[in-house]
């Protein structure tokens, strides 16, 4: 399931948009009132995953609350630079593991490819056509867990044939690649 399931991310894109946001001061949302207005897409309405009646005062504020609207109006006036965080992160591509079926293939046209907003919007409300698998979302969750960067995902460091007492070290590359800075 880790490598088969595909899943829409949802509010854990927002994940992705934050450094986005964060990695160009220049395009950092000034109007943060707004960050709690629930946000309509397709007849669903999303808001806020921790309600409060005080406002959002920062970007981490908002981030930590879950507010969908400021992450997903990001996406819709930055689309590249959304894009570039979801291919850093490798959400848009394959996962493979050695002796594994290959993991489904991410699906979604590139955020900087659509031309229509409210498709943007979708797409960086989590609620669009891109889908990434479990093992995506974990090899996320620990990249941002290890300071930004990325972990090369493996079942085994080594194997001990039947009746042997031997352990065979099994080749891996131990790659890390960043995704973020810390």
């Amino acid at each position: 399931r880790a490598l088969q399931g595909s899943y829409q991310m949802g509010g854990a894109l927002q994940l992705v948009i934050y450094p986005a946001i964060l990695a160009n001061p220049a395009v950092q949302p000034q109007d943060l009132a707004s960050a709690t207005v629930p946000l309509s897409l397709d007849g669903l309405t999303l808001r806020c995953v921790a309600e409060s009646p005080l406002p959002v005062e920062s970007l981490q504020n908002a981030l930590a609350r879950g507010c969908p609207r400021l992450f997903a109006e990001f996406a819709v006036q930055h689309p590249t630079e959304v894009q570039e965080k979801i291919d850093a992160f490798g959400l848009s591509s394959t996962l493979r593991l050695n002796g594994y079926p290959a993991a489904a293939d991410p699906r979604g046209m590139p955020l900087d490819a659509l031309i229509d907003p409210l498709d943007r919007l979708r797409e960086g409300a989590g609620q669009g056509n891109l889908t990434v698998t479990p093992l995506h979302m974990a090899l996320m969750a620990s990249g941002i867990a290890n300071h930004g960067n990325l972990v090369t995902p493996y079942i085994a460091e080594a194997l001990r044939a039947p009746g042997s007492n031997t352990w065979e070290p099994l080749p891996r590359t131990a790659l890390e690649r960043a995704a973020t800075t810390r």
